[in-house]
C-alpha cells in the first residue's frame, strides 16, 4: 500500500492515499491517525492509520477519490519545491520546470 506525504498551503502535512487527500488528526509515539480532508465538507469518515511509514488501516469514504485534487496538490507542491530552490529563476521558468 503506496502512499506519498505533500504538504498543504500552510506547510502542513497531507497524506495521499489511493487518489484520496488525508490530513493528520492525531498522533502518538506509536501511530498517527489521519482523517480524509473531506471531513468538514462532506461529513467523510475516512481514515487511515500510519506506522512507521507503513498503512496500518483504512477506512472507507463516502466519496469517490478526486485524483484531479491529488494532482493539483503534488504539482503545487512541486512549484514551491522548485522556486525555493532556485531563487533566481522566473516564474515562468519555474512554472515550465513543474509541468515538464
Amino acid at each position: 500500500m503506496d502512499f506519498e506525504m505533500l504538504k498543504t498551503e500552510s506547510g502542513k502535512s497531507m497524506l495521499s492515499f489511493n487518489g484520496y487527500i488525508f490530513v493528520k488528526e492525531k498522533e502518538s509515539d506509536v501511530k498517527s491517525i489521519w482523517k480524509s480532508n473531506q471531513y468538514f465538507k462532506n461529513k467523510c469518515r475516512g481514515h487511515v492509520h500510519l506506522s512507521d511509514g507503513k498503512i496500518l488501516k483504512s477506512t472507507d469514504h463516502n466519496h469517490v477519490p478526486n485524483s484531479t485534487d491529488t494532482n493539483v496538490k503534488k504539482t503545487l507542491n512541486l512549484l514551491k519545491e522548485i522556486a525555493t530552490n532556485n531563487v533566481d529563476a522566473s516564474s515562468h521558468s519555474v512554472v515550465a520546470t513543474a509541468l515538464s
